[in-house]
């Protein structure tokens, strides 16, 4: 490093792309090839071949077991020295993490091809509702182009609501607008109705949080779990109910009160599937635009 600081142009080296964790060490895969003077060939940058004494193999993420052929995607697992024995005193979390055979399960999903490997996401960065597979990263990067979310402080979580039968997403941000600003209520409704359009059902809630509320992780990541955390503890709840507020004021700017029998009718029968009052189901609003509960 003194060598390198006092003169860098007599040290010899390149920046190569590679695949590494804490359980793994780093850079246990990687590929001998500068990724600034090379072209890649795929859409998913190559991260290599093992180091010697490492394997890895792409199986299926559900039984963790059967192998995946040659260019089908699949959970990531590897073996070796290199890999971690086990989790300071968690036997649970080191039990779930290893497969017969000494297979630790990365939760990456990647491709080996040709005896390269690709990685693609990772298998928790997706959610099923109602049997439609839809990715989180995607969902995000999304919601982020609306203006009024400030710029990286947005995380969709997959959030069960009690009784329910399929999940669903509560989506946290942090705006970049008055809450208390007269187009406060539209450009918090228009993060919903983006929700809307993606995963064509509404969201579960979404809830606006200052800055200082939303903590990184030391890798810049925003916790999900931890807002998960403060959200079933009850430490969101003025938050919520604001947002709450938000939607409502929107709603009510257009709000067309059922005044027909059919419309009321027709009403009620929403009002029963998506689990809202009679008086909240309007006549000039599509379905998919509705805030459930």
């Amino acid at each position: 490093m003194k060598k390198l600081s006092k003169n860098p142009s007599a040290v010899s080296f390149i920046v190569s792309a590679g695949f590494g964790m804490t359980e793994t060490c780093g850079g246990c895969i990687f590929v001998p090839v500068d990724i600034f003077t090379t072209k890649p060939a795929r859409e998913f940058l190559d991260l290599g071949r093992p180091v010697i004494g490492c394997e890895m193999r792409i199986v299926d993420p559900v039984d963790g077991t059967t192998p995946r052929a040659d260019g089908e995607s699949g959970e990531l697992q590897v073996r070796g020295p290199m890999v971690f024995v086990c989790y300071y005193k968690n036997p649970e979390a080191t039990s779930s993490s290893f497969i017969e055979g000494g297979w630790y399960r990365t939760g990456d999903v990647g491709i080996i091809e040709g005896g390269s490997m690709h990685l693609i996401g990772r298998i928790k960065d997706t959610v099923i509702i109602h049997g439609v597979t839809y990715s989180i990263p995607e969902l995000e990067t999304h919601l982020q182009t609306l203006e009024g979310v400030t710029h990286s402080f947005l995380a969709a979580t997959p959030y069960r609501i009690p009784g329910q039968e399929t999940e669903g997403f509560v989506i946290f941000y942090s705006p970049s607008f008055d809450l208390d600003g007269a187009d406060a209520p539209i450009t918090h409704r228009a993060l919903r109705d983006i929700y809307v359009k993606m995963i064509t059902q509404p969201p579960q809630m979404i809830v606006p949080i200052p800055v200082k509320q939303m903590e990184k992780t030391t890798l810049g990541k925003l916790s999900r779990s931890r807002l998960l955390i403060l959200l079933q503890k009850g430490g969101l709840a003025k938050h919520i109910a604001r947002a709450d507020e938000l939607l409502s004021e929107a709603r009510g700017a257009s709000f067309v009160a059922p005044s027909t029998k059919t419309e009321k009718y027709l009403a009620r029968m929403y009002a029963g599937i998506l689990n809202l009052a009679d008086n909240e189901v309007p006549t000039s609003t599509k379905a998919s635009k509705l805030d459930c509960h």
